[in-house]
């Protein structure tokens, strides 16, 4: 079963990279695009599943979950975006797919005591925009179009461990490495005259977090679940180069980044049916005056909520009960633009197949994002998302 899910997995990346990238021309400023939604399942029921409690697909929100995993569990988890970006006299579309988490968890005894490592990625940057002007430097006039282009992104890779010491209790503690390159590049061509121009302006971002979670579960239909990363300094090797004078310039900039706080809950409704919530706060805000990113910095907030049928055999006859997830979700974006606010509000559904004996998952999710406010903002965007998640189970060899 493992097999299979690497060799879809493979697939699913090399589909992922020959696809052309674009994205809501909101991350042209400030931190970019937190696109922190968990896997496909999550996303369909409206992103919550820090207080999910599931012994053959551990969660992918609270590290604490991996505690109850009794077979090896490899999950990759991708996702497509149409984006239509409406702004004063204009409209674009824009596509976009990548690969947002990957995870390699090991129950080292099982059902109590796991380790878990992989990446995902936590911010993105990715749009391109062009103008066209007209330049008149001696006494003839020359045509060109300016190219500004954005992209990269901020990428979290945790290693960890997750332990269940009580029935009810589940703990979990990782070592988070920061990673990730962004570039803005700034183009100036002409069709006919001087030579063109060409900045570029990059950024090598590296740090490291600490995440604490908890998971308390089968509190009667409750379950509760919170988590916390530290704050961490992020260290930036900028690199600035001016093409057409073969100039380049370096720099190390330093930020402290706020610590991210998460919490939930879970309650069974019966008949196979869960309500969940939950709350994501970073006080972006407290960073002030720096000069990694541009833009007015402010507290990032999300709020999730949704209903879950479960996965589950049928109690009468073969075969099983087919997951069936929607949700809502509000976003409080971490900068402002056009010195308004950004808010994103998502309606998600959701659904999934099991493998055969149950060893692993396929889920898929579709969403509809409302992003920003045009007569605030200047621009606004609608998002349309396709997200897939593939979850295998196999035994230890060892």
């Amino acid at each position: 079963m493992l097999r299979i899910v690497v060799i879809i997995g493979l697939s699913t990346l090399l589909g992922l990279a020959s696809v052309a990238s674009a994205q809501t021309p909101f991350v042209l400023d400030g931190i970019g695009q937190n696109v922190e939604n968990g896997t496909a399942r999550d996303v369909g029921r409206g992103g919550w599943g820090v207080a999910e409690r599931d012994t053959l697909n551990p969660g992918s929100l609270n590290p604490a979950a991996a505690a109850d995993l009794r077979f090896m569990q490899l999950l990759f988890s991708g996702a497509g975006e149409r984006t239509l970006d409406s702004a004063p006299g204009q409209d674009r579309v824009t596509w976009r797919t990548h690969l947002p988490f990957v995870r390699l968890a090991v129950p080292l005894r099982s059902g109590k005591l796991a380790f878990h490592a992989g990446f995902h990625v936590k911010r993105t940057f990715e749009y391109e925009s062009y103008t066209l002007f007209t330049v008149d430097p001696f006494g003839q006039e020359y045509q060109g179009y300016e190219t500004y282009q954005r992209k990269g992104n901020i990428i979290q890779i945790p290693l960890g461990l997750a332990w269940r010491p009580l029935e009810q209790v589940a703990v979990g503690a990782a070592v988070n490495l920061v990673r990730g390159p962004v570039e803005d590049r700034l183009a100036q061509t002409f069709d006919d005259g001087p030579l063109a121009n060409d900045y570029s302006h990059r950024l090598e971002l590296e740090g490291h977090s600490v995440t604490a979670s908890v998971l308390v579960s089968e509190l009667g239909p409750f379950s509760l679940g919170a988590s916390v990363t530290t704050g961490y300094d992020l260290t930036a090797d900028r690199t600035e180069k001016i093409e057409a004078v073969a100039g380049t310039f370096t720099e190390q900039d330093e930020v402290a980044m706020p610590a991210e706080y998460r919490a939930g809950f879970m309650v069974d409704l019966g008949r196979n049916w869960r309500f969940g919530a939950d709350g994501a706060y970073t006080a972006f805000g407290d960073i002030g005056e720096q000069t990694v990113w541009p833009g007015d910095l402010c507290d990032e907030w999300t709020v999730s909520a949704g209903f879950e049928r479960r996965l589950a055999r049928k109690e009468r006859g073969r075969g099983y009960v087919s997951p069936l997830r929607f949700g809502f979700q509000r976003r409080h974006w971490g900068y402002e633009m056009n010195g308004s606010p950004i808010d994103e509000t998502v309606v998600s559904v959701g659904s999934g197949v099991p493998f055969r004996n149950w060893r692993g998952t396929i889920d898929i999710s579709l969403s509809y994002a409302w992003i920003g406010n045009e007569a605030d903002n200047g621009v606004e965007s609608q998002a349309l998302r396709l997200g897939l998640s593939i979850s295998g189970l196999e035994r230890l060899v060892f």
